[in-house]
């Protein structure tokens, strides 16, 4: 029997069909996946394509506030401000010229004391010298007695020359008319006569008075004691002008009226101790001379300033003493013209920060005329009106925008009002 070739006896046009649709449905199980996630994609590109897009704008740029300050023209005297130590105008050991013991001392010849230009301050025993006057008196006695007696002697001899002429020879004259003889006793009446002002020089030497008006500085002989020309008495200061040696700057010099004679005026000085007297009170002095050489430390200039009535002895100062380490502000020449700033508005050494009619920062090259305690005088590139910045900006650049803080505006500098504070 003859058996039939298709597997499970299926028919053969049924197996074909079976296998197209497996194909189909094969083929419908991977095409709808792709063609949704196709379809997704191109929504979410489309999506992507058609989004709004936000536009970049530029930033507008931030004024920096600041606070200002008007500058205004002015003329001022050139201030110096320095330091100095107070030395004495005239000091010196007294010595007595003669030898002798201490016979009176003047209650006032202690250290501190002052004393008066012309008061007694020793007395020396002046007996022996007393007794060495009486001598030289009759010495001169004596040499006078003996002039008188020549002078007689003078007359018999020109009578005798008169009748000896003509047998006297010319080298004789003068023995025979005794010129040596009348000579010599006209010379020893002017010996004794000196040896007598001699004498009375040295009993009023035995007195011994202050030079000029001072304070003792230190007592060396007391009551009793000898003494001779090589032993001091007594050393003293005069009390009617101390000096101050200020030491400063040799380029600010040319600001000072520094006298050549003693009939120039130099610059006034306020002298200030503020340890000792306060910080307001000061005394007034004026500079003297310039003195030859540079300090050795610091290389500045040395000047003198000259204080009357250091001490206050009249009352209605406060005492300046020896050796004070003290401040000075010397009014030096006018200065005119100038823009005066605080220091700490020049900015990298003489630059100035300046808000332009733009309100932006412009930054100006002063020229410095002038640099005092707390303020600098500038000149040349700047106008009545202008604002400098006092605010401190870290980093500043040319023609960043500001905005002015009308609160804190400040005013004019008054260069007078800074200048002539204490410190």
């Amino acid at each position: 029997m003859e058996q039939n070739s298709t597997p499970n006896n299926i028919p053969k046009g049924k197996g074909e069909s079976g296998l197209i649709k497996k194909t189909l449905q094969l083929f419908f199980s991977l095409t709808i996946p792709i063609c949704i996630v196709a379809f997704a994609l191109g929504i979410y590109a489309y999506q992507i394509k058609t989004r709004p897009k936000a536009q970049r704008k530029k930033l507008p740029r931030q004024a920096r506030l600041v606070s200002v300050e008007t500058i205004s023209k002015t003329t001022c005297p050139a201030t110096i401000f320095a330091m100095g130590t107070v030395v004495s105008a005239r000091e010196i050991t007294i010595n007595p010229e003669v030898t002798g013991v201490i016979t009176e001392i003047d209650p006032v010849v202690l250290p501190g004391g002052v004393i008066q230009e012309g008061q007694i301050l020793y007395e020396i025993d002046l007996r022996d010298y007393q007794a060495i006057v009486r001598q030289r008196e009759s010495e001169v006695e004596k040499a006078e007695l003996n002039l008188k007696l020549e002078l007689g002697n003078q007359t018999i001899a020109q009578q005798e020359y008169s009748m000896l002429e003509e047998v006297i020879q010319e080298q004789d004259k003068e023995l025979v008319l005794r010129k040596p003889h009348l000579t010599e006793a006209r010379v020893s009446l002017q010996a004794a006569k000196s040896k007598l002002d001699q004498a009375k020089l040295d009993v009023q030497r035995c007195t011994i008075r202050a030079p000029f008006n001072a304070v003792i500085k230190e007592k060396y002989a007391d009551l009793g004691a000898r003494v001779s020309p090589t032993n001091p008495l007594v050393s003293v200061i005069g009390v009617d002008e101390f000096w101050i040696e200020v030491l400063v700057p040799v380029d600010q010099l040319r600001w000072l009226d520094i006298p050549q004679t003693n009939e120039d005026t130099g610059s006034a000085v306020r002298i200030y101790n503020s340890s000792a007297w306060g910080e307001e009170v000061y005394r007034e002095g004026r500079v003297i001379r310039l003195l030859g050489q540079l300090e050795e430390q610091g290389r500045k200039a040395q000047v003198l300033v000259a204080v009357r009535d250091p001490l206050g002895l009249d009352g209605k100062a406060q005492p300046l003493l020896i050796s004070s380490f003290v401040r000075v502000e010397i009014q030096g020449r006018l200065i005119s013209d100038v823009f005066p700033i605080q220091r700490e508005y020049i900015r990298s050494g003489n630059q100035v920060w300046i808000t332009n009619e733009d309100m932006n920062l412009e930054i100006r090259s002063a020229e410095i005329v002038f640099r005092s305690k707390d303020t600098v005088y500038i000149r040349n590139g700047f106008q009545e009106g202008d604002q400098i910045i006092t605010t401190d900006i870290s980093t500043p650049v040319e023609g960043m925008p500001l905005r002015v803080d009308d609160t804190r505006a400040k005013q004019p500098l008054d260069a007078s009002r800074t200048e002539g504070k204490p410190e």
